[in-house]
């Protein structure tokens, strides 16, 4: 009983404090919303303060120019681990933000290695992408 509750003694909890007050998940929720990466799967924000579990997602808080920004980044998970045979909405949504084209036979019916161009260039971001989701830890997550 000792041991567990020394090692409860070291639970550190992150919140984010705002002008001298915690942040709310009301004031959370305002955060405009917009994908932290660009094309290349570069971070484009200056700082990530780290995530929120926001209604089952996992959302990051990051900055840019001054501004809060957050992103669900629950599309990205998607991409990361979809197959290639899985051309669905996972993949489209990441097609269109590497700019990669891509074509489709039917409603998203096509298997993935035969509709993208680029498909080696796909593969490479992906694997960028991956590597970006691995930087955010679990003793990122700020509770509100």
């Amino acid at each position: 009983m000792e041991n567990q509750i020394s090692a409860l003694k070291n639970i550190q909890i992150k919140t984010i404090i705002i002008d001298g007050k915690k942040m709310t998940r009301c004031h959370f929720n305002q955060v405009e919303e917009y994908d932290c990466i660009n094309s290349d799967i570069e971070f484009k924000g200056d700082e990530i303060y780290g995530y929120v579990n926001s209604s089952g997602k996992r959302c990051l808080l990051w900055s840019r120019k001054g501004l809060l920004r957050r992103t669900n980044l629950a599309p990205y998970y998607n991409s990361k681990y979809a197959s290639e045979d899985d051309f669905t909405h996972r993949h489209i949504w990441f097609l269109r933000l590497i700019r990669t084209s891509y074509s489709t036979r039917d409603e998203y019916a096509g298997k993935l290695r035969d509709d993208v161009e680029e498909l080696d260039t796909f593969k490479q971001k992906i694997k960028k992408l991956g590597e970006f989701l691995s930087t955010i830890k679990g003793d990122m997550q700020l509770f509100l």
